[in-house]
């Protein structure tokens, strides 16, 4: 329904809904091997392109059943509350982020069987508005050149309500990045350079050196923490 809403958002942010089915193909191969190697409660994952939060939605299910799992006794409300705390998202359309933090609410509402917003807990979510590839981190090994933050002539695109929500979501390390990016041209010219500025290497070539793919290609990517001196087989 959200990809029918808008024509032009459509075409804008190519927007289409990923199938279930893809959704579990690609949580099976990065989130359930990085709660093997890191275990429940180090696990956090992200989609930064997270559009109306299908990858999130799945995520959460799964956290929230493995920490039912892991501590029957525990309250629904503060298990769901953790497996929040491992869902992170991004995406640059604000209206999909809304969307997205409206899902993931009533998912976690039914999960404790809360009926009466009168009796709703509390719930802190993480999905921001804002650029993964502007907003975040320099990337690591790539040569490219941190740009700041209020360069003259991108500012605007850097412009967030979210912006210390974001700065602290798109700073910290995951064990799992997920998503379904969208395929499109940048038509922006201003905003073309500042995305090779920073990438002077094409994007393959900076996954496949940070992270070695079987057989040499991959739709995902599951990544170690770099601390652990760990890595996950792709």
């Amino acid at each position: 329904m959200y990809q029918n809403l808008s024509e032009s958002a459509r075409k804008r942010y190519a927007l289409c809904q990923t199938p279930g089915f893809v959704i579990d193909f690609i949580l099976d191969r990065t989130l359930t091997p990085a709660l093997d190697a890191f275990g429940l409660e180090t696990v956090r994952i992200i989609d930064p392109s997270c559009g109306s939060g299908h990858f999130l939605l799945a995520a959460f299910s799964r956290l929230f059943r493995a920490w039912q799992g892991k501590e029957p006794g525990t309250n629904p409300p503060a298990l769901a509350q953790r497996a929040l705390d491992s869902v992170y998202g991004v995406d640059l359309n604000p209206f999909a982020v809304e969307i997205s933090r409206f899902r993931l609410l009533v998912a976690a509402l039914e999960s404790t069987g809360t009926r009466r917003l009168s009796e709703m807990p509390g719930f802190r979510l993480n999905v921001v508005t804002g650029d993964s590839l502007l907003h975040g981190r320099r990337p690591r090994n790539i040569g490219a050149t941190q740009t700041a933050l209020f360069e003259p002539g991108i500012s605007h695109y850097y412009e967030s309500e979210d912006a210390s929500e974001l700065a602290r979501i798109l700073g910290q390390d995951y064990q799992a990045v997920v998503g379904n990016p969208p395929y499109i041209t940048v038509d922006d010219d201003v905003l073309r350079t500042a995305y090779r500025d920073r990438f002077r290497r094409p994007v393959m070539e900076v996954i496949n050196s940070a992270f070695p793919l079987r057989n040499g290609s991959s739709i995902f990517v599951c990544e170690a923490n770099r601390r652990s001196g760990k890595r996950l087989d792709t």
